[in-house]
């Protein structure tokens, strides 16, 4: 787990993919709250002692920490980022919390890895644009060089989840139907005629992928459906 912020003398601290996969089932969130002079950093010996450990978001995180108050007062160094908007007319100001924007992001990139709505967004796809991200926050002054580290396994759990890696052949079927009706829309718009047996003059790249993700994501759910005793998928056609 990592540190990700410090209200009231208590720790708001993210759970890696690793201690989720470890302590599933188990009502772990993915953020919890821990008194700092607690903290070890081995959730083994942390989350007994952890405040809340339940939170889903770090916005709920933070909301659960402002309302402890710690038995002892730490004095530490506050720092504020502030953005200053300029024009010729009118000067505006506004906070920002670099954690918060991260961790906001973080969770859009893992709702799009699990919607057919964005097909080329994947675990690695995700890091690398989480490393920009937090790039761009460094090269802005607002975070340091060392927090920029994506760890090699960041978004993985979801795609397991989306992929039914956790026993929900349900979950697969639907998960992979959805795949099958983006990549069959793909092959719609890259066709010459109704019948998707031809590319559009100067989309014949976009149109073979199309019609290679509809046959290896059709064979996915036949198997899936033989495995389960069903016979085999039928596509309808």
């Amino acid at each position: 787990m990592r540190k990700m912020k410090k209200i009231n003398g208590y720790l708001v601290v993210k759970f890696n993919d690793r201690e989720l996969r470890e302590w599933e089932d188990t009502g772990l969130g993915k953020f919890g709250i821990i008194d700092a002079e607690l903290y070890t950093g081995c959730l083994e010996v942390d989350r007994s002692v952890m405040e809340y450990d339940c939170a889903e978001n770090i916005e709920e995180a933070v909301e659960q920490a402002r309302g402890l108050e710690a038995e002892i007062e730490v004095d530490e160094p506050s720092i504020t980022y502030t953005i200053v908007k300029e024009t010729d007319e009118t000067t505006e100001e506004e906070t920002v919390e670099p954690q918060l924007m991260i961790a906001g992001w973080m969770t859009a990139l893992e709702q799009q890895i699990t919607s057919c709505h964005y097909p080329s967004v994947n675990p690695v796809t995700a890091r690398h644009q989480l490393y920009g991200f937090k790039t761009a926050l460094h090269q802005l002054g607002l975070l340091n060089f060392e927090d920029c580290f994506i760890e090699p396994k960041t978004f993985e759990l979801t795609t397991e989840k989306a992929l039914g890696k956790v026993n929900d052949t349900a979950a697969t079927v639907d998960y992979l139907k959805r795949q099958l009706d983006m990549a069959t829309h793909n092959l719609f718009c890259y066709s010459a005629n109704l019948l998707m047996s031809k590319p559009k003059e100067g989309y014949e790249v976009e149109w073979l992928e199309a019609g290679q993700d509809c046959v290896l994501v059709k064979e996915l759910l036949r198997v899936i459906s033989s495995d389960e005793g069903g016979g085999g998928y039928d596509d309808g056609s």
